[in-house]
């Protein structure tokens, strides 16, 4: 099973800000962190509506092991990404 870093990195993807970004995941643009999380409430649920379902990606916790699925998934769900860029493999999990 592949790291999501990984993911990021060979296919370039990048992520939007959410709406009310809930804390859970940073990265760094321009040294600066910015939160990528979106959490399934408020803001947050009604923008998820809008994007594209091969954009969005979910965090699961499985046993307490985190994993990356794309997709748009409810049981285990910890938090929502969604990319810039559409997801263009097949369904697969990756080691967050």
């Amino acid at each position: 099973m592949r790291e999501f870093d990984d993911l990021i990195e060979s296919e370039n993807l990048t992520f939007k800000i959410a709406p009310e970004p809930d804390g859970s995941r940073e990265i760094y643009i321009d040294d600066e962190a910015v939160d990528i999380s979106w959490n399934w409430l408020g803001k947050n649920a009604e923008a998820l509506k809008n994007e594209n379902p091969d954009c969005i990606w979910t965090v699961l916790d499985c046993d307490g092991e985190l994993y990356v699925t794309n997709g748009r998934h409810y049981v285990n769900r910890m938090f929502y990404m969604v990319s810039n860029e559409p997801y263009q493999g097949e369904m697969e999990d990756f080691i967050y």
